[in-house]
């Protein structure tokens, strides 16, 4: 995938925002606003990644060739972008296993992920650095590149019965700007990764995403004059929906305690999305159902809704503070388009819970996720096609 081309931007100063719907194969932004303003408040999640490496034992090259599929949600405060080394920590309790690694070409960027399995989420730093080195042992590894772009880990582990066996080497298909992407293992708790960058040091920014875990790293495409799109959960990385319309839960992360700061819905392509934005730390539990009614937590009271049914979401360890960012916006929020979703009601925070209702004209079948980098619970309901 070598290339010779013109030389990257030294430096961005800013993650470039565009207005726009989620959809397949090209970039989502988001479009918040209040519905009362004329606005509407479009979500949408992160971009696209495929197959790849072994940190174990090196194994012949692998090329990946994910396509560029992308919708999704937007964070609130996008990632930092630059050629400086960028950290973060892992959350408390962490203990992870490198599971799967992907790289592919994207629009003005390239991707690399970082899947774990185990409890909560990764630290990182990201730098580039003069020469790749392995860990543990020294060695200097050979990669392709003019640039290198060093990935660590942290809270991570080896041996596991699901660690990576997949090939060191991975070789991105297309004209990127990443030209390998070599696996170098884990190592006292730390797992290493290593991206040969074609060129001068590109921009890149760091993020993680759950459901499952992900590290991800964008690195700036050398025709590209602005940063890279927003994130977006890739198509490939969402869960399916269900069959059914049943009740879906999950737990919430240990020592979790969350204030919502932001609600959004958007009409995207084959569903409807509706995201809660909190702050604080951990992810938070949930409860998403069908109800014959929306019925107010505490003060009993029934609340009326745009549409035919009624879809209820409940959120645990969440937490009401009046001199603190909590939403403050729309109580009631509709979406523009013909989707599924005529209205969503913010019922408020009661006793450590936060509930929802989506008022829609078909009882279809819906799958909840949660996304980090700020953490969000996302809830898509599909289409009546």
């Amino acid at each position: 995938m070598r290339r010779t081309t013109s030389t990257i931007l030294a430096a961005l100063t800013s993650l470039a925002l565009l207005a726009g719907c989620g959809s397949d194969g090209g970039t989502t932004e988001a479009d918040d606003a209040d519905p009362g303003s004329g606005r509407t408040r479009d979500v949408a999640p992160a971009a696209s990644d495929e197959p790849a490496g072994d940190p174990a034992t090196p194994a012949a090259s692998a090329t990946s060739s994910a396509a560029p599929d992308q919708s999704g949600d937007t964070p609130t405060e996008a990632p930092a972008v630059g050629t400086s080394r960028q950290e973060g920590k892992a959350s408390q309790g962490a203990n992870l296993v490198l599971t799967d690694v992907r790289a592919a070409e994207n629009a003005g960027y390239d991707r690399i992920v970082m899947e774990f399995s185990g409890t909560g989420t990764p630290g990182w730093g990201v730098e580039y650095v003069d020469e790749p080195v392995q860990e543990g042992s020294g060695k200097a590894i050979d990669l392709d590149g003019e640039s290198y772009l060093q990935v660590v880990a942290d809270s991570t582990t080896w041996p596991a019965p699901d660690y990576y066996d997949g090939p060191t080497r991975i070789d991105p298909e297309g004209d990127g700007n990443v030209d390998e992407v070599y696996v170098g293992g884990t190592f006292e708790g730390y797992t290493a990764l290593y991206a040969g960058v074609e060129g001068d040091r590109a921009p890149f920014r760091v993020f993680t995403l759950t459901s499952p875990t992900r590290l991800v790293v964008d690195v700036a495409r050398s025709d590209d004059d602005g940063a890279p799109a927003e994130p977006a959960t890739p198509a490939a990385d969402l869960p399916p929906f269900p069959a059914g319309t049943r009740r879906q839960s999950a737990d919430p992360a240990p020592r979790t305690q969350l204030l919502p700061v932001d609600v959004r819905v958007a009409e995207n392509d084959g569903f409807d999305r509706v995201v809660v934005e909190f702050t604080g730390r951990g992810r938070p539990g949930w409860t998403v159902d069908y109800r014959p009614r929306a019925v107010q937590e505490g003060s009993g009271r029934v609340v009326r809704l745009q549409g035919d049914t009624v879809l209820q979401v409940f959120t645990s360890y969440t937490t009401f503070l009046p001199e603190s960012r909590y939403y403050d916006g729309p109580r009631r929020l509709r979406p523009a388009g013909d989707g599924n979703v005529e209205e969503v009601f913010f019922g408020g925070t009661f006793e450590g819970y936060t509930q929802l209702f989506a008022g829609l004209d078909d009882r279809t079948p819906f799958r909840v996720f949660t996304l980090s980098n700020p953490t969000r619970l996302v809830v898509d309901v599909q289409h009546d096609d």
